[in-house]
């Protein structure tokens, strides 16, 4: 689909790329009509029919982007989708253009606009993550009645940015039960937009984070051998991940065999409590966690003595 503003010419572009249909941005807050349109609520209507109109004539699917929606008077709002549907609109957007609003708000804002619309007319929400609600909203709009989330990659977008496709995905999926998505390449599709983009994400980030099935405490570590679920909500395979056992000071023996194990070297109990000890000493000392070079030089030191003293003996 293309993006139009309010104007002929950007509808024109949509129509000269033969795109199928298009988002069509009017902001209808007071905020909007007085600062930035500088336009009566009367002439909105206007203007609005005279362009879905327009867009109409030309077999374009509309979907009437209603910036702002979340500080756009309410039976202002119910009114402009109700007109702007019966001119033709066939879906229309309920935009949180600064992620100003709650949750339970959300849904009671989805079902306002529902209830002046034909049944079954689609209801999309874009929602905006300034107070970090941008995920929280769109559940909770789709728990109301909307069928649509818009959504990005990553969160990429104005400011705090969108709900982030990725993490909507999920919560649909793993809390919805709602299935058919194709998880698991996820990782992989955020990772090439973060290097397209230049945008760099935190390891905390949720789904795709660095760290998200990375497990550090010795506890957490052994539980997570004997059952992933205790320490995972979902398996990491899901989305194109891996789980991660930090090797340092706080990883036991459990943790340490199994990263033996992972690098196909076997050794007997007392070589493992050796190689444990001296792990957590150099993780101390290091005041960090261990590589994968730093932990093999160990394991052949720690071997090398223990074997060499048996020999000895």
């Amino acid at each position: 689909f293309g993006f139009s503003r309010a104007v002929k010419s950007d509808i024109d572009e949509v129509i000269e790329v033969e795109a199928p249909g298009l988002v069509l941005s009017f902001p209808p807050s007071d905020l909007h009509l007085k600062y930035k349109l500088r336009i009566t609520r009367e002439q909105y209507l206007e203007r609005a029919v005279e362009l879905v109109d327009y867009a109409k004539k030309h077999g374009l699917y509309i979907t009437y982007s209603a910036e702002d929606s979340t500080r756009t008077d309410l039976e202002f709002l119910k009114e402009v989708f109700r007109t702007v549907v019966e001119a033709g609109v066939d879906r229309a957007r309920i935009v949180d253009t600064l992620g100003c609003i709650h949750p339970l708000a959300m849904k009671f804002l989805v079902q306002e606009v529902q209830s002046v619309l034909p049944p079954g007319t689609p209801i999309e929400v874009h929602c905006h993550n300034d107070h970090g609600l941008g995920l929280a909203n769109s559940l909770a709009a789709v728990e109301a009645g909307a069928s649509v989330i818009s959504s990005s990659v990553i969160g990429l977008g104005e400011r705090a940015g969108l709900a982030p496709t990725e993490e909507v995905i999920i919560a649909l999926n793993n809390l919805y039960g709602l299935k058919g998505f194709k998880t698991e390449k996820l990782y992989e599709l955020c990772k090439t937009v973060e290097k397209l983009s230049k945008y760099r994400l935190s390891p905390h980030k949720p789904v795709v984070g660095d760290n998200v099935f990375t497990h550090v405490s010795g506890i957490h570590q052994h539980a997570v051998l004997v059952n992933p679920i205790t320490y995972e909500p979902y398996p990491p395979e899901l989305v194109g991940q891996r789980r991660r056992l930090v090797i340092g000071k706080l990883s036991g023996r459990h943790a340490i065999k199994a990263k033996l194990d992972e690098l196909n070297i076997k050794v007997d109990e007392a070589e493992l409590l050796r190689i444990t000890e001296a792990v957590k000493e150099a993780s101390e000392e290091r005041r960090s966690a261990l590589s994968d070079e730093e932990f093999l030089e160990i394991v052949r030191r720690e071997i090398a003595i223990q074997r060499g003293e048996c020999n000895k003996a």
